[in-house]
């Protein structure tokens, strides 16, 4: 069975960061993204795909494929990146059966309603409560631009959407 190497919510998904620096921590052999959109879209999947760093191969699933196929151990064998777009999936995903112990928040864009709390990271009440319900299910949530730059623990974040 694959081993999940690093789960991250990142509204890029496959971006300069995640093949130079983050892929250099991890060292995938896969980089398996979940999202609805790109899975039914075949050119920005291929986008993705061609985004992967050379030897590591970028797959695209539906939160209900990547659930099947986690059951299946389709995965194969290695470290595999898993990558979300939003909030919103990472949760879905993690409803349907695919679990992970750790969540690395991200990129997260401004949007109405949103607020930053953390530089570049912007939420709403309704994103906060379902981050706080994986973490209330046992998943370590933490928000790390960069592997060089320190962890910023989920309790600050929370502080700033009580």
């Amino acid at each position: 069975m694959a081993e999940i190497g690093f789960v991250r919510i990142d509204s890029r998904m496959i971006h300069g960061q995640i093949t130079t620096s983050w892929n250099n921590v991890v060292h995938a052999k896969k980089i398996i993204v979940i999202d609805d959109v790109v899975a039914a879209n075949e050119m920005m999947a291929m986008g993705l795909q061609f985004a992967a760093p050379a030897g590591t191969k970028a797959l695209c699933y539906s939160v209900e494929q990547a659930a099947a196929q986690w059951s299946m151990d389709s995965f194969g064998n290695g470290t595999v990146m898993v990558l979300f777009r939003d909030v919103q999936t990472a949760y879905k995903t993690w409803k349907a059966g695919f679990k992970y112990e750790k969540l690395n928040i991200g990129n997260i864009p401004t949007a109405p309603g949103r607020i930053s709390v953390y530089k570049t990271c912007f939420m709403n009440k309704e994103e906060m409560d379902l981050l706080k319900e994986l973490e209330k299910e046992g998943v370590e949530i933490y928000l790390q631009f960069m592997p060089q730059e320190k962890i910023v623990s989920f309790d600050k974040l929370k502080e700033k959407l009580k």
